[in-house]
């Protein structure tokens, strides 16, 4: 990836904007009640989602997580660390001249803000996609940049640069079981529900947070939803009878989300948005120094209002330290994200499906496939091809089945995307008789615009083609392709009676892929119990 400075503003021009600003605020130039810009050579966008989320009243932690993440994408996507160093450096100067010159009036924001700077000044800070930098974030900016500012101040619109859901610069895969990836480290955390039907998983990075939170927030009234977001510490009595009403109902359901995440002295401004999030559905908060007590506290909670438990190894990549859980509703998460949704059956971004949205067949009978097959040590990878059509790109199915006697859990750690690659390229053609589950995918996507609306934000300098999704779906209705006729004539390759038959029944990772990239991925939890069902005789 390689983003320049020079397609926003010259890298010169940025560092000195913040010069700047930091000039005004010593000569009190931006402390009036709304912010204004006095400069037609900062950048708009600096000003407008930078300085005034520290003197809005509206300003939140969720804002500074994202707005660093933004802001310091720029500079490590060059892997540009001392351009970072000077970012951060002049940003929290300029922090601290806001405390002295406000008379401490705004000491627990800019505190908090200060706190978020620093935990961004690490390298495990996650950046987003290439394509989603060159499609959403530059152009954006880039159209600020060229607007005409009008002679003297203007109000600055207090609107965020709203990023897609980060991915982990070393591409490391999504946890399937909610092990929170170890390219995202203590900034990350899972999202992992227990249902009736079996385990749902998200993963998603702290700016995604803020996204989950907008739309689960907006079903809410707008002045809830406005009150949620703005207090820095939530209190039962703060909520309205209306989502006090809502909070009996979800008590009721069987269903919960379980949000996890470690937080040490970098990592406290991440855990009070957690708790501020979590508070306005949560159904119980935990945390303690010991993980293996945090997990039994949450395992006993569950195993009384949801039935079953969490795996112990769920959350063993998790930075060892300050373990934090809370407990959220799961289907407000899952029918909002429906209800927001409009169909799409094409393949889209990288995204770990739940179990609640696949839907698991019987086994099927794949006969005589041809399939490329890799025999690892400890595992074995299977690729599967796609029926496409002729102007489609190729795709493939790429299962890794782990040997009996492998731990299930430390095998996904190996699943590098860099692995998963050097199999796919050392596999050898073979054909097989497979005997496996199909999986069946729903397809939808959250567009960006309409969230922005409905949380009353205003949107008139963003044009449609510059916002993309927020969240996505993939839809994947697999099925059983058509067998030729007189198969065995026409392929000289092996005889019928030579190609092995493998059933596959215990569990295994999958990964939906084209030639380079992972569209979809997820795992089949004891396959065996699909195989019983089925009629094939190979049980």
């Amino acid at each position: 990836m390689s983003i320049s400075f020079s397609k926003v503003a010259s890298q010169a021009d940025f560092t000195n904007s913040l010069d700047d600003m930091l000039k005004a605020v010593n000569e009190g130039q931006l402390l009036t009640e709304e912010l204004k810009i006095t400069s037609k050579n900062t950048p708009c966008f600096f000003f407008r989602n930078i300085l005034h989320p520290f003197m809005s009243d509206s300003f939140g932690t969720f804002r500074t997580n994202r707005v660093a993440a933004s802001l310091l994408a720029y500079a490590q996507a060059n892997k540009d660390y001392a351009t970072k160093e000077i970012i951060v450096t002049k940003a929290l100067a300029i922090v601290e001249a806001l405390d002295k010159k406000t008379a401490n009036k705004y000491a627990a924001d800019l505190a908090t803000t200060k706190q978020g700077f620093e935990m961004f000044e690490y390298p495990a800070v996650v950046l987003p996609l290439e394509e989603e930098v060159n499609s959403v974030v530059l152009p954006i900016i880039n159209q600020e940049n060229q607007e005409e500012l009008p002679s003297g101040d203007i109000n600055v619109v207090d609107l965020e640069v709203p990023l897609e859901e980060p991915i982990v610069q070393q591409r490391t895969p999504y946890a399937a079981n909610a092990t929170v990836t170890k390219g995202i480290n203590n900034f990350g955390f899972a999202v992992h529900s227990k249902l009736a039907k079996g385990n749902e998983s998200f993963c998603f990075s702290p700016v995604t947070l803020a996204h989950v939170a907008d739309i689960i927030l907006q079903e809410t009234k707008k002045s809830d939803v406005k009150k949620v977001l703005n207090l820095n510490s939530m209190r039962t009595a703060d909520i309205s009878k209306d989502l006090q009403a809502r909070r009996e109902n979800l008590l009721s359901k069987r269903e919960v989300v379980v949000i996890a995440t470690t937080a040490d002295e970098k990592t406290d401004t991440f855990t009070k948005f957690i708790e501020k999030i979590g508070q306005s559905y949560a159904l119980h908060h935990v945390s303690e120094d010991n993980q293996e007590a945090a997990l039994e506290q949450v395992n006993s909670y569950i195993s009384q209002t949801a039935g079953g438990e969490i795996e112990p190894g769920v959350f063993k990549d998790l930075k060892k330290g300050n373990l934090n859980f809370s407990i959220i509703h799961a289907t407000s998460l899952k029918e909002t994200l429906q209800a927001r949704s409009t169909p799409d059956v094409v393949l889209s971004q990288p995204f770990t499906f739940s179990d609640g949205q696949q839907v698991t067949k019987d086994f099927a009978t794949l006969p005589n496939t041809q399939c490329k097959v890799f025999a690892g040590e400890g595992f074995t990878m299977i690729e599967i091809p796609y029926v496409t059509e002729e102007n489609a790109s190729s795709m493939s199915k790429v299962i890794f089945l782990p040997n009996s006697d492998v731990d299930f859990d430390e095998f996904q750690g190996t699943l590098t995307s860099t692995a998963i690659a050097k199999c796919r390229e050392q596999a050898e053609d073979k054909r097989m008789t497979l005997v496996m589950p199909l999986l069946s995918a729903k397809s939808s996507h959250v567009d960006m615009l309409k969230v922005l609306k409905s949380l009353g934000l205003k949107t008139t300098s963003f044009a449609d083609q510059k916002l993309s999704s927020v969240l996505h779906y993939s839809q994947l209705i697999e099925e059983i392709p058509e067998a030729e006729e007189n198969n065995n004539n026409n392929n000289n390759e092996q005889p019928e009676a030579e190609v092995e038959k493998l059933a596959i029944d215990r569990s295994y990772y999958y990964f939906v892929m084209n030639d380079k990239t992972t569209l979809m991925q997820g795992q089949v939890d004891d396959a065996s119990l699909f195989l019983k069902h089925t009629n094939d005789g190979w049980v």
